[in-house]
C-alpha cells in the first residue's frame, strides 16, 4: 500500500488534484472489487489519498489573457 501511495504522490506532482482524485476513484474501485473477489487479502483502498496540484483559476485566466494579447 505504501508504494501505491508513493506513486499517487508522484502522479500528483504533474497533475491537478481533481484529475488525481478521478484516477484514485478508479483505482479504489478496482481494489475493492479484487478484495471482494478474494484476489487480495486486505482492504487497503480506504487509506489511499489523492495528491495533486491545486490550480488557481485566476493564474490560468491571467495566462490565457496574456497569450491572446500577443
Amino acid at each position: 500500500m505504501l508504494s501505491l501511495q508513493k506513486e499517487l504522490n508522484v502522479f500528483g506532482v504533474t497533475h491537478s488534484k481533481k484529475y488525481a482524485r478521478n484516477i484514485l476513484t478508479l483505482i479504489k474501485t478496482s481494489l475493492r472489487d479484487a478484495y471482494l473477489d478474494g484476489i487480495i487479502k486486505r482492504g487497503i483502498f480506504t487509506r489511499l489519498q489523492p495528491a495533486g496540484q491545486v490550480v488557481d483559476k485566476g493564474e490560468v485566466l491571467k495566462y490565457l489573457v496574456l497569450m491572446t494579447t500577443r
